[in-house]
């Protein structure tokens, strides 16, 4: 019993002495704060990498306030924190974890350096500094500089929690004008950083379609992400633009809507690749409107060289295909598009049928060299299509290959036409003069072309060839040409041995045509006789 008495009363003691002890530690708080902070400000700074200057420690039961904290990084970004309240038990603190951390409208700028970082600075974190229970920060403000441009956050609440973190973030983007942005997620460390959007609206409108995961890529990256959207406009990218303080890139007549989005975007030191899908859109031009559906495109840009792709089926059209590769300023890029309904894409470029044609066409294009001096080659191959009566131009037996030249003396043409491989045009020249040579021509090329209507009964021709050239000059343009056939007949009147040479020109506003000499050799009905003449057309065309 002696042997209780005495453990009691030794427990007894040492209750009372810790209870002093803590008690004399509350009332000396103050100044253990005040030794204390520099050792705080020395932790925060090694956990942030950065300078940390704190003014003021409240310590209270299981709360600690810090106010007026301010953190500075190599002039990369700036922060101030009026005050930040922490809740924490000291289990938590030895195990590295606070309980809840609130941050009251803090202020941060961060610069974004557009020179090249190391791996080291530019590699998303592997880890937050602190484990946090439940995260609240309430009027934040955040500025992102680049350059010249700045992109301002206000308004930031943001409150998150769990492992892996659970977060809601609402914000007003903009300096002047201003759009409300929110977001849900989750946001998981370990094993790697990954990130989660489950909802993100902008103005008010859902953006996403399916979550979106941000996840750092292979080695060189910074992230990764695929997301779906159920819709984007050209109104959409307008208004982010404005947002930001930055020219709208669409140009005022010119619109697109996609539907149905898909796509995978990483972004690295070095570049970044991209690849969209749309399950259908539009593209409008003024009043002109084409709608396409299977869209497929993807971008890469990798050490100063680009690449694209491009798929899409435009309506009532064949598939179009094009690809290109930009290196050195040296450009390699080939198109490849069936048009099954040329009228129809005689409406989307002209807003109507300028000639009724019977057929399809297949287009090839290659482009190649470099951006000073790029040679095109193009190729317009004529197929069987739809059959119609009502035409005017019957594109099957046609085909037209033309090389352009661009370069800084200006644009430059070669080309040719066949009626069934057959040339029977060939041109060559710049857009203020262009050569034509043309024939010979007989009856059977002109009726693989034309219907039977516009070739009248009897008519025959051999030998039609002749050359022009086109100038223009001022708005200007004159047509000096040269025609010659060998024989010409038409029902019981023939013709041989025909020249015209004359001029069309658009001189004083209205087309005219100068017929400088006209010979041929006449027989009809048994009568011969030689014709020569001049004259002069007025209103030949009335444009």
């Amino acid at each position: 019993m002696r042997f209780v008495r005495i453990l009691l009363i030794a427990l007894l003691a040492l209750a009372l002495l810790g209870a002093a002890a803590l008690g004399a530690a509350w009332f000396w708080r103050d100044a253990l704060l005040a030794a204390l902070q520099p050792r705080i400000e020395q932790e925060l700074a090694g956990r942030l990498d950065a300078q940390v200057d704190l003014d003021t420690l409240i310590l209270d039961p299981g709360i600690l306030r810090l106010e007026n904290v301010d953190i500075e990084k190599d002039g990369r970004y700036q922060a101030a924190v009026p005050e930040a309240v922490i809740r924490f038990t000291v289990a938590g603190l030895l195990a590295g974890r606070l309980d809840a951390l609130e941050i009251h409208s803090p202020r941060v700028f961060v610069h974004l350096p557009t020179e090249e970082k190391t791996e080291r600075e530019a590699a998303m974190p592997q880890k937050p500094p602190f484990s946090i229970g439940r995260l609240r920060v309430s009027d934040g403000e955040l500025v992102l500089a680049t350059g010249e441009q700045r992109y301002r956050f206000s308004e930031i609440d943001l409150q998150a929690q769990g492992d892996p973190l659970a977060f809601e973030l609402s914000t007003r983007v903009g300096e002047t004008q201003q759009i409300a942005l929110r977001a849900a997620g989750r946001l998981r460390w370990q094993p790697q950083f990954q990130l989660t959007l489950e909802m993100l609206q902008w103005g008010g409108e859902e953006l996403l379609a399916a979550p979106l995961q941000i996840t750092p890529a292979e080695k060189g990256s910074l992230f990764s992400g695929e997301f779906s959207l159920a819709r984007l406009q050209d109104e959409d990218v307008s208004r982010v633009t404005a947002v930001f303080g930055r020219p709208d890139p669409i140009p005022a007549d010119l619109g697109f809507e996609l539907k149905d989005l898909q796509a995978d975007v990483s972004i690295g030191r070095d570049g970044f690749s991209g690849k969209l899908l749309a399950a259908e859109g539009t593209l409008s031009h003024a009043e002109r409107r084409l709608s396409f559906t299977k869209a497929r495109f993807s971008l890469e840009k990798r050490q100063g060289s680009w690449r694209g792709e491009a798929t899409l089926r435009p309506s009532d059209q064949g598939p179009l295909r094009a690809q290109f590769r930009l290196a050195d300023d040296t450009l390699s890029a080939d198109l490849d598009w069936t048009v099954p309904r040329p009228d129809a894409l005689q409406r989307l470029v002209y807003g109507d049928v300028l000639l009724a044609t019977r057929g399809a066409f297949r287009l090839q294009a290659a482009a190649n060299g470099p951006l000073e001096d790029l040679r095109i080659r193009v190729a317009a191959v004529g197929e069987a299509g739809e059959r119609s009566d009502d035409y005017l131009l019957d594109l099957a037996p046609l085909r037209a290959d033309a090389t352009i030249g661009l370069s800084a003396a200006g644009v430059e043409l070669e080309g040719t036409l066949a009626v069934n491989e057959k040339t029977i045009l060939r041109t060559s020249g710049t857009a203020q003069e262009m050569s034509l040579d043309f024939g010979p021509l007989a009856t059977g090329s002109l009726a693989a072309v034309l219907p039977e209507t516009l070739i009248p009964e009897g008519f025959e021709v051999e030998e039609l060839q002749g050359t022009a050239t086109f100038r223009q000059d001022n708005g200007a343009w004159s047509l000096p040409l040269n025609l010659r056939f060998e024989r010409l007949n038409w029902k019981d009147a023939a013709a041989r041995d025909g020249l015209l040479r004359g001029r069309l020109t658009s001189s004083g506003g209205t087309p005219t045509l100068y017929i400088e000499q006209m010979n041929a050799a006449l027989n009809a009905q048994g009568a011969k006789a030689n014709f020569s003449g001049a004259a002069k057309v007025l209103s030949l065309i009335h444009i």
